[in-house]
């Protein structure tokens, strides 16, 4: 019993310290940017007790190679911040090139929490990468939609 017992405390003890890490949310989990409009904005909550700085990069998406690549397609403000404790930053999410808001791309948006603290010997620091996607133009499924009806006109 006394073997049983050790395990589950040894689990726990592992687990302890991943509990205090990555204490975040973002809303919402996926950016639309409609035909038309120019931006969008998400918000990231530091849920954590002490507060946290993040940087954000654009990436673009090609679904057909499975890559990513930098992007300069979208303005992201801000794109590095600090998070104070209990509280949310707004992050606007816009269009550069207006020609672009018409057009059905996908982006993924890298939200990384920056090393914080001292640095002590004989310790591993964990920090967080978030991957939000952003999808300009019409969402897939209503452009299926309304391909669907004009078959059918």
């Amino acid at each position: 019993m006394s073997k049983v017992l050790n395990k589950v405390l040894f689990l726990l003890i592992c687990a302890i310290p991943t509990w205090s890490y990555a204490n975040y949310t973002i809303t919402p989990v996926k950016v639309h940017i409609k035909p038309g409009a120019m931006m969008s904005s998400l918000t990231v909550h530091n849920n954590n007790d002490s507060s946290r700085h993040f940087q954000i990069r654009v990436y673009k998406v090609d679904k057909h190679k499975a890559t990513e690549e930098d992007s300069k397609d979208l303005v992201v403000s801000p794109s590095m911040f600090k998070a104070d404790s209990k509280k949310a930053q707004i992050v606007r999410v816009a269009i550069k090139n207006p020609a672009e808001a018409f057009k059905h791309q996908h982006y993924v948006l890298s939200i990384k929490e920056l090393p914080h603290g001292e640095v002590e010997a004989n310790t591993v620091k964990i920090v967080t990468d978030f991957r939000v996607p952003v999808l300009i133009g019409d969402d897939v499924s209503s452009a299926e939609a309304k391909a669907e009806d004009t078959k059918k006109e």
